[in-house]
């Protein structure tokens, strides 16, 4: 899906019937491989109650960038933008990363599937990755908490998040505000957001979400002078609907996303999909089967290197099919999309109004040695399109100011080759991706390994992040993250970051480690203490915060 936001992992690309899959069986492995995604089952993982899901994610070293503001990574293949969205039912979530990340439980999840190459599935393109979250059935009545954070450089963080289960609805709802003074920036960041799964009376799912989010910056002297504000807004409608015990199953989706930037840039993109999965001749043989079509209308609202106001209206048009087949000890899965594009451009960087397609391909197989091992091998072929620039990197004038490149505007291919291996049996879990791909006549590989030991009472993961670019641009990144779960509902965790040269944290910082000390207190189930020490190594940001958190 057009959302605006080496060889490997895995899928079943049926995203919308993890109930009916294929690949389900009486009894999970706590990690399976499913083509365009690594599905991570928190149940299975034996976690401590007290775990995040940031505690979750610290498995896979390619995810998680270190850092207080910022957990995934946003950065790849030197300077392209990644983006990891976060989803809750497949749903765009607007949400505070790292206060979702560190303060929500791994254990409200029943599934955390990251999805690192979801073109066909979810049509994403470039270097953007989705992260989504499939929640657990609510209990009965209003669970929730309430928090405030505070602490150096003016750190200032109220947030609420409830939950709120009846017999056919769960309702998760979480609102939070950020103000920081800092290095002479001021920051202010709103989020909200709520989502409503129903289940009628005819079996079928309804899934209704409203999600918005306002960020407000103000520099002072010595910093140039200037405000900025941005807002982004998401409204989506999912309907579901199973027409026989064999899980044949019919998709609606409606969307509607809308973002601006004060007096500078605005888009508005309503979206439509129609998807069936069902299975065919066989149970062990799925077909998903959809149309999709997105309207984006981008205004710039400022002059473009002289050009005046500007506008492009990009209308998407796909089509795409994935069978996924499991044999004995195999599961394979082989799909497309062909996305055709209309651009209609007005003053917009010398573009003009054309036609355009492209596919984005998908081919997969994962041997399961048992039910602790697996193996993957997949092939991903993927586009950049002038959509993913506009609005999310830098425009002429933007470049002209910087001295950076410009853009490139025409089409540009990414062939990815992954090999994944994971094992998991309690206490231990194994994961290791290898990663090759090819881009604007570029190589480019990664290696990641990580090794995870759990129990009641600790728990230690380690991981290392190796990348090679272009130009000679190589780093690593290390990481030792262990946790303590004392007597009395104490928590002690530490997280530490090791960088290389060229690294783009150590880049960023001016320093080769990250460092992170939490200290929690559980009073009564209730109440919870907390402070935190992070960025220890830093030469400028590192600061304390403490927080306490009520649960109802």
């Amino acid at each position: 899906m057009m959302r605006k936001k080496l060889v490997a992992l895995a899928m079943l690309c049926l995203f919308s019937i993890p109930t009916t899959s294929i690949a389900a069986e009486s009894r999970q492995p706590a990690i399976t491989f499913l083509g365009d995604r690594t599905v991570i089952y928190p149940q299975e993982l034996k976690l401590h109650d007290e775990e995040s899901l940031l505690d979750v994610l610290l498995m896979f070293p390619e995810l998680i960038s270190s850092g207080f503001e910022d957990n995934l990574q946003v950065y790849q293949a030197d300077g392209a933008l990644s983006n990891y969205e976060l989803r809750i039912n497949n749903i765009p979530m607007t949400v505070d990363q790292r206060l979702f990340l560190t303060r929500t439980k791994a254990s409200d999840f029943k599934e955390i599937r990251i999805c690192d190459h979801p073109g066909v599935a979810k049509g994403t393109s470039d270097f953007k990755h989705v992260i989504d979250l499939v929640p657990v059935k609510y209990n009965k009545g209003v669970e929730g908490s309430v928090e405030v954070q505070g602490g150096q450089h003016s750190y200032f963080s109220p947030s609420i998040t409830t939950k709120i289960g009846t017999q056919n609805t769960n309702i998760f709802a979480n609102a939070s505000y950020g103000y920081q003074d800092f290095n002479h920036i001021t920051q202010r960041k709103t989020y909200a957001g709520i989502h409503l799964n129903s289940q009628l009376r005819n079996g079928d799912i309804l899934t209704t979400a409203l999600n918005g989010s306002v960020s407000n910056q103000h520099a002072t002297p010595p910093i140039e002078p200037e405000r900025y504000q941005n807002g982004n807004y998401v409204f989506e409608f999912d309907y579901s609907h199973d027409f026989n015990e064999k899980g044949t199953n019919l998709l609606l989706i409606a969307q509607n996303m809308y973002s601006r930037e004060t007096s500078r840039y605005h888009y508005n993109c309503p979206v439509a999909v129609i998807e069936l999965n069902t299975p065919i001749l066989t149970s062990n043989l799925w077909m998903m089967l959809g149309f999709e079509a997105d309207f984006l209308f981008e205004n710039h609202l400022e002059p473009i290197a002289g050009d005046g106001n500007a506008c492009l209206n990009t209308f998407y048009y796909n089509y795409y099919i994935q069978l996924d087949y499991k044999l004995g000890k195999f599961d394979f899965c082989l799909g497309d999309r062909f996305v055709h594009t209309h651009y209609n451009a007005h003053r917009y960087l010398g573009l003009t109004s054309e036609n355009k397609g492209y596919n984005h391909f998908i081919a997969s197989a994962v041997y399961h040695f048992d039910q602790k091992n697996q193996l993957q091998l997949a092939y991903y072929h993927k586009y950049t399109i002038i959509s993913d620039f506009i609005g999310e990197t830098y425009t002429r004038k933007q470049a002209a100011l910087t001295g950076l490149p410009l853009p490139e505007w025409s089409d540009t291919g990414i062939n990815f080759f992954k090999l994944g291996y994971s094992y998991s049996s309690h206490p231990f879990v194994f994961n290791m991706n290898t990663n090759y791909f090819r881009w604007k006549d570029t190589d480019y590989a990664s290696a990641d390994v990580s090794a995870t030991w759990r129990k009641d009472f600790a728990s230690i993961n380690t991981g290392a992040h190796y990348y090679h670019g272009a130009n000679g641009n190589n780093y690593g990144v290390f990481q030792v993250n262990p946790a303590l779960y004392l007597p009395s509902n104490w928590k002690l965790a530490i997280q530490t970051f090791f960088f290389t040269k060229n690294a783009p944290q150590r880049n960023n910082d001016n320093t080769c480690a990250y460092g992170n000390l939490e200290i929690h207190k559980v009073f009564q189930k209730k109440w919870e203490l907390f402070t935190q020490w992070h960025d220890i190594f830093s030469s400028h940001y590192n600061a304390f915060l403490a927080g306490i958190q009520y649960r109802f």
